[in-house]
């Protein structure tokens, strides 16, 4: 009976304009994927997508129902989450295979699971409600050091995977609640004062030659006078594959079935996941690229509006980690095929082939809409 309520709930106050821009990205990535599949090397990519975005959409429902606002109420229960994310992290170490140089991802048959991604979500509440209970003293240093405290298991875990990318993601989410949540200029200086000596010593004695490669060959075109990539079949080739791929678009792109794209031959290399924007800029040209631009737009304008709508600092602080999330994740990914910002591995939100990334933002989306329907239930 609760559940039929709960579900009256949902139908009747929910703002499904969210949801169904989050489905029309995942879509627009299907159909990249599908048009990958006509080529032999990527034919499993779209349906297993299909499976990860149906069981994402099952798991939105399903969170849309739990009352999220009584979780403010149970310390305990966050905390476990909390532990539940170092286990994951720390569970990787021991049990999963290398893949790709990396111990990601949890291997069950023809499926993975990258537990980071599910991290992400839990650690957004778990700051949430941390921030939430100590917005009136955010002045005092120690609530910001027991917060980076809590901060640091989880992301020294992910960078051993080693995924920099992911560690980098978590660091922001926490700084960009903490600046939401309130802090002291003085505090926030030093928090980056302490950020650029850790990059140093980080670059010097804990960056990999790979690690440091990515970086500098971002940085080649900015530190010589011809600007362009000195090593571009080595280190600068996935950005300069990119660069074409994207280039050779036109307006309205190569079209679906032409079975001689770089993607398609195999010249631009991650084009299902990390460089998914540069094949869909090859494969439907500016056009496409900016209607998925568009969607992303309109994503974050509504995001924005049902933020605004909500009542406490508990849902606020979340929407806002998640809004966050998304934009860095959808930035960076961009940024990465444009050559913008090095490459570090962060697949387009909604978009890119993978299904724990998938489907935890399917979660975190039921969780936002868990809060606004219950927005003005005590």
């Amino acid at each position: 009976m609760a559940l039929k309520e709960e579900f009256k709930k949902l139908i009747f106050l929910g703002d499904f304009s969210l949801f169904f821009c989050a489905l029309f990205l995942s879509i627009f990535g299907l159909v990249f994927l599908w048009s990958l599949s006509l080529s032999f090397q990527h034919q499993n990519f779209f349906l297993k997508q299909i499976i990860f975005l149906i069981f994402g959409i099952f798991l939105f429902f399903v969170f849309s129902l739990i009352n999220f606002r009584a979780v403010k109420e149970s310390s305990l229960f966050l905390f476990i989450l909390y532990l539940l994310s170092l286990v994951l992290l720390l569970g990787l170490l021991f049990f999963a295979p290398k893949i790709r140089g990396q111990r990601s991802w949890f291997v069950f048959g023809f499926f993975t699971f990258q537990p980071v991604e599910i991290v992400k979500i839990f650690l957004i509440l778990f700051f949430a409600k941390f921030f939430s209970q100590r917005h009136q003293d955010m002045y005092q240093a120690k609530h910001i050091l027991i917060s980076a405290f809590y901060l640091f298991f989880p992301t020294f875990l992910v960078f051993l995977q080693p995924d920099f990318g992911s560690a980098l993601s978590l660091v922001l989410l926490w700084l960009s609640i903490l600046l939401v949540a309130g802090i002291k200029r003085k505090h926030l200086i030093f928090i980056l004062i302490s950020g650029i000596l850790l990059s140093i010593i980080f670059w010097f004695f804990v960056l990999k030659e790979h690690q440091k490669a990515r970086i500098i060959t971002f940085l080649e075109p900015y530190l010589n006078p011809q600007r362009k990539y000195l090593d571009p079949y080595g280190t600068g080739y996935h950005i300069r594959q990119s660069l074409i791929a994207l280039g050779s678009g036109g307006l309205f792109g190569k079209g679906i079935f032409n079975k001689k794209t770089l993607v398609k031959l195999g010249y631009l290399p991650e084009a299902e996941t990390d460089f998914i924007f540069s094949g869909i800029g090859e494969t439907f040209g500016i056009l496409g690229s900016s209607i998925l631009l568009g969607l992303f737009l309109f994503f974050f304008w509504r995001l924005y509006k049902i933020l605004i709508s909500l009542e406490d600092n508990f849902s606020r602080l979340f929407c806002v980690g998640f809004f966050l999330l998304v934009l860095s994740e959808m930035a960076i990914n961009i940024g990465m095929t444009l050559g913008m910002v090095p490459i570090i591995g962060l697949p387009l939100p909604f978009v890119s082939y993978g299904g724990s990334n998938l489907i935890a933002l399917y979660i975190g989306l039921g969780i936002v809409e868990s809060f606004y329907v219950r927005r003005r239930f005590k």
